[in-house]
């Protein structure tokens, strides 16, 4: 297990820290027009791409592990959609404080999710760097999982975005963005969601087809009138056939419950004709 108590101050300390400033920097910096547009052409692009994810949840209570298999079509540089399955292997120990009677130890396929992602500047590509949160966002949770082996959510969840692009001198990006999710016909097991949060994406790009981004954000929960605080940390590396690795690590905080700290790594690979610039 790893040490929550100093993951958990590192992350609010970003966290704060960051999205403080973030209707500053949404109102006060005007969009550049350096080499963004350049650097990303050093980038593989395709109209397809295959992802697999596996990432460990290292919760208070318990881990959990995700296999998350994923597609990306896009359709113009305007719109892309995607659909992301998961296979859940669940490791909770029994425990009075958490009310688990004795040891959860289940695995199987979860819930899906399918999304699309939209930018009146056509900047997307295919790319795993292009980040989730630019332009707006509308995705759907189904709830394919086992909800009464804990694998699935037992809830259809909706969530919407927006974020705005801040193209700044030495390939650098910084991305504010707003969400708001929803569960609806909720089953007597689901963690109702009704939430909404800000955030605060910082991405640098390199030449050697590399990127690295910080994303903090805050939020309310409205179902349980309590504080979010979360970040993730990305490193990621592209290669001219189209392949691609990135190792994501990151903190959230929900309802001072405890700390989940998530570690993950992801491949994936481009190809097709990509869509006209």
């Amino acid at each position: 297990m790893i040490d929550h108590t100093g993951c958990a101050a590192l992350g609010r300390l970003i966290t704060w820290a960051l999205c403080s400033a973030w209707l500053i920097v949404a109102s006060g910096v005007n969009a550049g027009e350096e080499d963004t547009a350049n650097i990303a052409d050093f980038f593989p692009d395709g109209r397809h791409r295959l992802d697999v994810s596996y990432s460990q949840v290292d919760g208070f209570d318990g881990d959990v592990n995700l296999t998350l298999p994923a597609y990306t079509y896009s359709f113009s540089r305007q719109l892309r959609a995607s659909i992301v399955a998961s296979y859940v292997e669940l490791d909770f120990p029994a425990s009075e404080e958490f009310g688990i009677a004795e040891e959860i130890d289940e695995s199987g396929w979860g819930d899906t999710v399918i999304g699309f992602q939209y930018d009146p500047g056509a900047r997307l590509t295919s790319g795993a760097w292009v980040p989730n949160t630019l332009g707006f966002s509308a995705s759907l949770v189904l709830p394919t999982g086992d909800e009464d082996k804990g694998l699935g959510g037992d809830a259809w969840t909706a969530e919407v975005g927006a974020g705005w692009l801040l193209d700044l001198p030495f390939n650098f990006l910084i991305i504010p963005s707003t969400a708001y999710r929803k569960s609806f016909k909720n089953g007597d097991s689901t963690y109702r969601l009704d939430e909404a949060t800000v955030g605060l994406g910082f991405y640098w790009l390199f030449p050697i087809r590399a990127w690295l981004g910080i994303e903090p954000f805050l939020g309310w929960d409205f179902e349980r009138d309590a504080d979010i605080d979360q970040f993730r940390i990305y490193a990621g590396k592209s290669f001219t056939n189209g392949l691609a690795v990135e190792i994501q690590w990151g903190s959230q905080n929900r309802v001072d419950e405890g700390d989940d700290d998530v570690l993950a790594l992801s491949f994936s690979w481009q190809f097709g004709q990509a869509p006209d610039p």
